[in-house]
């Protein structure tokens, strides 16, 4: 199990999906943050230690959405582990290079994590 210091800060506007994923995180051991948008974001990053991030793609909130997100964290730390996620695959399937591994909603939260587990490792 990791160590609770270990903080994901998650970025969704899908209110059941963030929930969903933070409880699980949560049991796994993580501390989790939740935010609905990528300026929420932002003042998190700047305001506490993140060891990585999983943004939704297309954001509700006005402001950025989560591929421009992450290349705005990507300029900040390049270190710092990026995972997106989408229910949308056309929003993600013609850019190039992208700031961080993709998976399509529904996406199970046992794989989720795994791919936490594995970025942090990396």
């Amino acid at each position: 199990m990791p160590t609770p210091t270990i903080t994901v800060l998650i970025v969704e506007d899908d209110v059941a999906f963030a929930y969903a994923a933070w409880r699980h995180l949560e049991a796994n051991g993580y501390r989790v943050i939740t935010v609905n948008g990528a300026l929420d974001a932002l003042a998190q990053l700047e305001n506490a230690k993140i060891d990585i991030v999983i943004s939704d793609v297309r954001l509700a909130k006005d402001g950025p959405d989560g591929i421009l997100l992450a290349r705005m964290i990507r300029q900040e730390d390049a270190n710092i582990p990026i995972i997106l996620v989408t229910a949308y695959p056309e929003l993600v399937q013609h850019k190039k290079e992208l700031p961080g591994q993709v998976f399509y909603k529904p996406v199970e939260l046992s794989t989720l994590r795994r791919a936490v587990e594995a970025r942090l490792a990396a």
